[in-house]
């Protein structure tokens, strides 16, 4: 009894103390045994205790000689403590008194009882599956949420083995993983997050997430795991990958790319029509469409005002309609015209420039809110058919400009070829007969060759886009860019003001001086050239021949020229640099019966 660290004393058939171990009196806050010796034992309880515990621990000793339980018991200095009591009858009348103090064990218990509630109000709140299992797999706890991913209630779920949600072909798996930590705290899994396939009370896969905790009770493993359903998640990954197989397809044209995105979109969103489409003049053109409905076809167009994509093309995000006769479109035009009830679309911007949308559209309505991932995948359409439409056009470009210098490298070499040919045959005749006019020949070649050399480092040097653009006032351009040209007796006339215009200046002055070598080279050297502004822009006119109906449209070609003096390339810099700047240009009559050419921004 002295060395025991419980609490130990001997009292007499009168209830008082004839025996108090150190520990005893180190419970109750004394520190010396002995003030025990001749008191009763209810020195060391309140009034109200002292009733209890007579009533209940004499009937208990009479009857079965022992009792147990516990009781509020005070210290010397006035404090209450829990403790657990246990008291045996002896045959002389006297009683073994046994008190531990368990205030460390209540707290415990309380801290326990506090963390189930609020485990248990968490999980009840949540839309997150909660489960909880023991060590042998069965469900000790469930919350509602469970319903709603497996099809178990909750008190179906709790006593069954976990199996019951487990795929058959993973049910050996996950008994010997949990069977191998509990042997050996190995963990075969990532317990923070884990993706796999479950089963719903239908039979059916779906897909979870789970993240798995461990804690013990009554000295017994549990483990809860909380389950999120990720299979729409799932199949939103699946769709990218096919999306993104379609877009990078390099075997399919980027018109069939485009229809087999839009049926895709249709099949995720499961709506019977997609299509895409360009708006321009106020008007919408369908330019590919996938599904049945008759008004949403290719080649169809109607007035944007009779359009859901009025307001599609106006908001940087989707624009949604789950029903929309409830949703305010009955009498709407586009209500009237399609008879859509269920419509979502995204604006499309390509090269910087908002020019149509992708939309997906149903005559039924929709029975749920799209969802954020249904929202995002329409953006990743919008934006893998505008990768498609902008390489298309990129290709098509490339095209362009592959011809273009094909027939740019058939000029050159066969305007070169010629003054090398001419310069060859007299210098050979200079080499014969020694005369200096055959050497003068000769020199005049060269110089053609040298002219035409200039022109095509120009018009390589141009480029197709411009850099940074600012004000530039036009007549001081035109003034500098005749200075820089051999005018002779050619006169300029400026036609009223001509203000400014945003421009690449240098540039700007390349594309008049071109336009005043072409007016002195084809009207001759007494030219009145004019220049002015014009409603979309601004003209350059001259009086001298003008130009053939006939030859409008291809003088801006690499080496069209009329003149033995000419190399063919002057208008087709000034075409390139009109072309940079996003301009037209276009070559007509004057007023005099000249050439006009006319640049439109």
């Amino acid at each position: 009894m002295e060395a025991s660290m419980d609490g130990m004393a001997i009292l007499d058939a009168q209830n008082r103390y004839v025996y108090a171990n150190e520990a005893h009196a180190d419970i109750y806050g004394y520190d010396d045994p002995d003030v025990f010796l001749g008191e009763t034992w209810q020195m060391c309880y309140d009034e109200d205790q002292v009733e209890g515990l007579r009533a209940e621990v004499r009937s208990a000793l009479d009857r079965e000689g022992q009792w147990r339980g516990e009781a509020i018991g005070r210290r010397r200095d006035g404090s209450r403590f829990p403790q657990e009591l246990s008291l045996t009858a002896l045959p002389t009348d006297e009683s073994i008194h046994v008190v531990r103090d368990i205030t460390a064990r209540k707290e415990r218990e309380r801290r326990r009882k506090t963390a189930q509630e609020r485990f248990r109000s968490l999980a009840e709140n949540t839309s997150l599956g909660v489960v909880t299992i023991d060590a042998s797999s069965t469900v000790r706890f469930a919350n509602d949420a469970v319903a709603e991913l497996f099809g178990y209630t909750p008190e179906e779920l709790v006593g069954e083995p976990l199996a019951t949600v487990i795929p058959d072909q993973l049910e050996p798996a996950h008994f010997e993983a949990l069977g191998r930590y509990v042997e050996t705290g190995e963990k075969a899994l990532d317990w923070e997050w884990i993706e796999l396939p479950a089963r719903h009370r239908d039979g059916q896969e779906i897909q979870v997430g789970v993240s798995f905790g461990e804690f013990a009770m009554d000295g017994e493993h549990r483990f809860t795991g909380v389950i999120r359903d990720i299979t729409d998640r799932h199949e939103n990954e699946r769709y990218r990958r096919r999306l993104y197989e379609i877009t990078t397809d390099a075997e399919l044209p980027a018109d069939e790319q485009v229809r087999e995105a839009l049926a895709l979109g249709c099949e995720y969103l499961r709506v019977e029509s997609g299509f895409l489409t360009r708006i321009e003049n106020g008007t919408q053109h369908i330019v590919e469409a996938h599904g049945s409905h008759e008004g949403i076809q290719p080649g169809g167009e109607c007035p944007l005002s009779e359009s859901y994509c009025r307001k599609t093309i106006e908001i940087d995000e989707p624009l949604v309609v789950r029903h929309a006769s409830e949703d305010g479109w009955e009498g709407d035009p586009a209500y009237n015209r399609f008879g859509l009830e269920t419509y979502v679309g995204a604006a499309l911007t390509i090269d910087g420039e908002r020019s149509g949308t992708i939309c997906f559209a149903d005559r039924a309505p929709r029975g749920t809110e799209f969802s954020s991932l249904e929202l995002a995948f329409v953006d990743l359409l919008a934006g893998g058919v505008r990768g498609i439409l902008e390489r298309r056009e990129h290709q098509r470009e490339l095209q362009q400009q592959n011809e273009r210098l094909d027939e740019f490298t058939s000029v050159v070499s066969h305007d070169l070829r010629n003054p090398l040919t001419i310069a060859d045959g007299y210098l050979e005749v200079a080499r014969e007969t020694g005369e200096d006019t055959h050497f003068e020949k000769v020199a005049t070649a060269h110089g053609r060759m040298e002219s035409i050399i200039e022109d095509v480092l120009t018009l390589a040097r141009q480029g197709r886009v411009v850099g940074d653009t600012r004000s530039v006032s036009l007549a001081s351009t035109i003034e500098t860019a005749w200075n820089a040209v051999e005018t002779i007796d050619a006169e300029l006339v400026a036609d009223g003001d001509l203000g400014a215009i945003e421009a690449d200046e240098s540039r700007l002055e390349s594309l008049f001086e071109n336009l005043f070598r072409n007016a002195i080279e084809h009207g001759g050297e007494d030219v009145t050239v004019r220049v002015g502004c014009s409603e979309g822009g601004f003209f350059v006119a001259d009086d001298g021949p003008g130009i053939p109906e006939n030859e409008r449209e291809s003088v801006f070609e690499h080496g069209h020229t009329t003149s033995e003096e000419g190399t063919g390339f002057g208008l087709s810099i000034v075409a390139t640099i009109a072309e940079a700047h996003g301009w037209t240009i276009s070559a007509g009559e004057s007023e005099s019966g000249g050439a006009r050419f006319e640049i439109e921004f």
